[in-house]
């Protein structure tokens, strides 16, 4: 099945004037009503009522207060059928980056397990996640543990046949979350249920690969199975910025753009340098590129040439010897962040320098 025409057009909007809905000022609010609403209603889901149904027979209850066991939860979606609830969706605005951010996926696994819901999605439209929601989840999970599939916008038209075959409205309708939402009614055990439900949400991955390559699993640091994204080898003159010490989670736009771009030790040609050769600046936490910006010029750091919105630190003027550097720039054009962004660049070592030069 081909992705519909109005979720062909949605993608295509939100490329159009990408920058603008990656910044800190698009709220969620607006990512709601201009994008989610727009996408489930194309699963075929009532997202207006337009059935004109009482709340408790709505198929989609918006911010909905829920009773679960001894308390409330209030997701911003509610997904129901024959006044069952099947699954839950939690919205943030796109300058949320979901994949890396681990307070929104403990909200709604947080959710979806006290309601004793096996699966829930968190999507800011941008990116699209499917969890597993079976245990109660901890702050200090690993990002990846409980992550069942994770999509972005430029995959909705070429995967639109698997997200159209486990979440529309015809195909929960005719079953397809029986199997993993029935659990113990059919009379099996916890181990039962898991190797069912883990039986399952294989066949899902195995789907969804023949449109999305899966990501490779390796062990980290620990020993615990986490995803290692696919490598990549870059091709443009670009220099990379390790962030690790500097990123915050739940960072916007422009906190991320201002912790990438300075300040560091960073010399020019006639300094002995390469400052001058780059034409990106790729932002990379623990060897995953997180996003990707054109340099337009570089400054001495501190001298206000550009300002930090969100560092007000850096700011002042560095007297260090040897002098530090800033670059201002925007994100990069489509098709070079799509190359990159969530790839991994672990090969690329750089031996304890906050930065790596490629191609220069």
């Amino acid at each position: 099945m081909a992705a519909p025409k109005e979720i062909v057009n949605l993608v295509r909007r939100f490329e159009g004037n990408h920058k603008e809905y990656m910044s800190a000022n698009y709220n969620e609010a607006q990512t709601r009503q201009e994008f989610i609403n727009l996408l489930f209603k194309a699963l075929g889901w009532d997202m207006y009522n337009d059935q004109g149904l009482s709340d408790t027979c709505k198929e989609v209850l918006h911010e909905p207060s829920l009773n679960a066991g001894s308390t409330t939860i209030s997701p911003d979606y509610a997904f129901k059928l024959g006044g069952s609830t099947k699954f839950l969706v939690e919205a943030k605005k796109p300058s949320v980056n979901i994949r890396w951010s681990t307070n929104p996926q403990y909200q709604i696994r947080t959710y979806a397990w006290k309601a004793n819901l096996p699966i829930s999605i968190l999507t800011n439209f941008e990116e699209f996640a499917v969890y597993d929601c079976r245990s109660l989840p901890k702050k200090d999970n690993t990002i990846d543990t409980p992550l069942i599939c994770y999509l972005r916008y430029t995959d909705y038209p070429t995967c639109w046949d698997w997200i159209s075959s486990k979440f529309s409205k015809t195909a929960v309708q005719e079953g397809c979350l029986d199997r993993i939402l029935q659990g113990n009614k059919e009379g099996k055990n916890a181990k039962e249920y898991d190797e069912a439900f883990l039986k399952e949400i294989s066949k899902w991955k195995e789907e969804l690969n023949r449109y999305h390559p899966e990501e490779k699993k390796i062990k980290d640091e620990t020993g615990k199975e986490t995803t290692d994204p696919q490598g990549v080898d870059i091709r443009e003159h670009a220099v990379l910025i390790k962030i690790n010490q500097l990123y915050r989670y739940e960072m916007d736009a422009d906190s991320l753009y201002d912790t990438t771009r300075g300040v560091w030790v960073i010399g020019g040609r006639n300094e002995g340098g390469r400052r001058d050769c780059p034409e990106y600046a790729f932002s990379v936490f623990r060897g995953i590129i997180i996003e990707v910006y054109k340099i337009k010029h570089w400054h001495r750091a501190g001298t206000q040439a550009t300002f930090y919105k969100t560092r007000p630190d850096a700011n002042e003027l560095w007297t260090y010897d040897p002098p530090r550097w800033e670059f201002e720039g925007e994100i990069a054009e489509s098709d070079i962040r799509e190359k990159y962004l969530n790839k991994s660049v672990k090969k690329y070592r750089s031996y304890g320098s906050p930065t790596k030069y490629v191609n220069c």
